[in-house]
């Protein structure tokens, strides 16, 4: 119309995908509500609609083998194309024409076999939450039944969990903690390392998760980044709370598919110190920056390849200074030095075998490295050296998984992952009686060998069944385990649904926890060498249903028992054993 011509417009593309086989659809009919915009989707599942206002629209989708499928608020700018990747479900034989409401946040969750306690998000939901300071860990505090530590730091507690549970995935790469200031072993920091601007439609599990995810207890978040544009070149630069990012992406040819995305931050304090100016905590300015980046290179015959990346590095000096005032972290009396870094890098191929078999096969590395100095300063300021840290993480990872969809009631994913762990430790303090002596001093590598199997089975349109096995060996140790899945979605007849899910879990010790060394007479012995993995059982039961205007309410209900988790055999000792058990329950709702 007239009106709609006079608006600022854009384009609206994306790639329409079978949720079971992930192979794209053709014939489907992509259409802009209110609008005369639409068009249909070619062999490949491409679609482009121009002309788009600008603005919040809604799309909808609809083929005659699929259920249909609604987008709502879609977010359309000026300034950037808007790209998609909408899933549809294959009917069941002849079923009723129900429009399905998606806001993003059944499609990766269905695609992963979730039943219960997922939320997926994209980069526009980061920014849209209350507090979350563009930092997807931040975002997820806000979700029902998780809570922060505080406001310092982005560490999640998950229904009563310790942040050690969750697990940070990468592109179906398990990675290291992905924040600045971070510690080996731990999942949080005080500035999130992702940034949000690259984050393509991920996933947040709370609870029950399905098999693709192990070596966890409490919950995981499933990270992946999003394509850089294949049709135009585009560039980003703005000032934020975390820094400096500048970002481009693009096509590398006009006669070729492939693309990159690439995006750099600096930190907004080290960048105002090194302009001359004061960030208010004197002589304290943390310094940070991170890298990430994406290259697709599709192959016709071959397949799809992808390569992938991010890293970071961070560092904060506190030095002892009686008239430094203005820094809350002074120490008068000592020198603490503290550097973090972080990088993984991977390359993975996609290959369909045939429409409905495909299998993804990723290579992979991942590295982290601590640094800590800590000096006491005598009455003429002279350092001392008071404690060393060297503490370095790194892994080889190859995995190899099978996707196969034998129709619209049966689909099966499985696969193994195999982890060649290297690391090496050194921690050493000054003692009162025997001097500055090593407590940890350790190099050595180990193997963990992954594998999964994911069934799902919809009997009719209204019930579902999810059942998985998951299973781990540690060579360190010679410890296994093998864990079962099994979850049910029953639809109702009015736009609600019940799910149950029962879920085992385990999870191997942070690395350094087997290493450390107890002082036992006269000789330093590695007591933890033998600890076993950490157990926990989850039980979830919710219900939810759609309300008018997309709005969704869901309840659930969960019970959590966890067993043979690491206790302290003496409050001041590291020296642990598989003695821990705890209980949770609890209920929680959201809208």
């Amino acid at each position: 119309s007239a009106v709609v011509g006079q608006q600022p417009s854009q384009t609206v593309r994306g790639t329409v995908i079978d949720q079971q086989s992930q192979k794209g659809i053709g014939q489907v009919s992509v259409n802009i509500f209110g609008t005369n915009l639409g068009g249909m989707s070619d062999s490949n599942g491409v679609f482009v609609i121009t002309g788009v206002p600008v603005g919040r629209v809604a799309v909808r989708l609809s083929h005659i083998s699929y259920d249909l499928l609604d987008l709502t608020n879609v977010a359309v700018e000026s300034g950037k194309e808007t790209v998609l990747y909408p899933e549809l479900l294959e009917k069941l034989g002849s079923t009723e024409t129900a429009v399905i409401v998606s806001a993003r946040k059944e499609r990766l969750t269905s695609r992963q076999m979730a039943t219960v306690s997922a939320t997926e998000f994209n980069a526009e939901d980061s920014r849209r939450f209350a507090g979350s300071r563009n930092d997807i860990a931040r975002m997820a505090s806000n979700f029902a039944g998780v809570n922060s530590v505080n406001d310092g730091r982005n560490d999640i507690i998950i229904r009563g969990n310790s942040p050690l549970g969750l697990l940070w995935r990468l592109e179906g790469v398990d990675i290291p903690n992905p924040n600045h200031f971070g510690s080996l072993g731990a999942t949080g920091g005080p500035v999130g390392m992702l940034n949000n601007n690259v984050i393509g439609q991920s996933a947040f599990y709370t609870g029950a998760f399905p098999a693709q995810f192990g070596n966890a207890t409490a919950g995981a978040f499933d990270v992946s980044l999003r394509k850089g544009n294949n049709n135009k070149r585009e560039f980003t630069a703005q000032v934020g709370y975390n820094g400096l990012e500048i970002g481009a992406e693009g096509p590398f040819s006009k006669r070729s598919k492939a693309s990159y995305l690439v995006n750099y931050r600096y930190s907004l304090p080290g960048l105002i110190k090194s302009l001359g100016g004061d960030v208010g905590t004197g002589a304290a300015v943390p310094n940070y920056q991170d890298l990430a980046f994406k290259i697709d290179l599709p192959a016709e015959k071959i397949g799809q390849f992808t390569l992938f990346g991010m890293g970071g590095s961070s560092k904060i000096d506190f030095k002892g200074e009686l008239k430094d005032t203005s820094n809350f972290y002074n120490d008068p009396y000592h020198n603490l030095y503290n550097s973090a870094k972080m990088g993984v890098i991977g390359l993975k191929h996609v290959l369909f075998l045939n429409s409905t078999t495909s299998w993804t096969i990723t290579l992979a590395a991942t590295g982290s490295n601590v640094t800590t100095r800590q000096d006491s300063l005598d009455a003429n300021r002279d350092p001392h050296k008071n404690y060393r840290e060297n503490g370095n993480e790194w892994r080889y990872v190859a995995s190899a998984v099978i996707n196969k969809k034998f129709s619209a009631t049966d689909r099966l994913t499985a696969g193994v992952t195999f982890d060649q762990l290297y690391y090496s430790y050194t921690d050493s303090v000054r003692n009162s009686d025997f001097g500055f002596i090593p407590f940890l001093q350790e190099r050595n590598s180990t193997e963990l060998i992954r594998a999964f199997a994911q069934w799902q089975h919809r009997f009719n349109n209204r019930l579902t069944l999810n059942t998985g096995l998951y299973s781990q060996y540690l060579s360190l140790n010679n410890n296994s385990t093998v864990e079962g899945r099994i979850g049910a979605r029953y639809k109702l007849p009015a736009s609600g649904a019940f799910t149950l899910a029962y879920g085992q879990h385990t999870q191997m010790q942070t690395l350094m926890t087997y290493f450390v060394e107890t002082r036992v007479g006269d000789h330093y012995i590695q007591t933890n060498r033998d600890l076993g993995f950490t157990k926990s059982q989850h039980l979830v039961a919710g219900w939810e249903h759609a309300l008018r205007n997309n709005w969704r309410y869901k309840l659930e209900a969960y019970a959590q028992f966890i067993k043979d988790a690491p206790v302290e055999t003496r409050a001041t000792d590291f020296s642990a054993l598989n003695i821990g058990s705890g209980y949770g329950d609890g209920l929680q709702d959201s809208l």
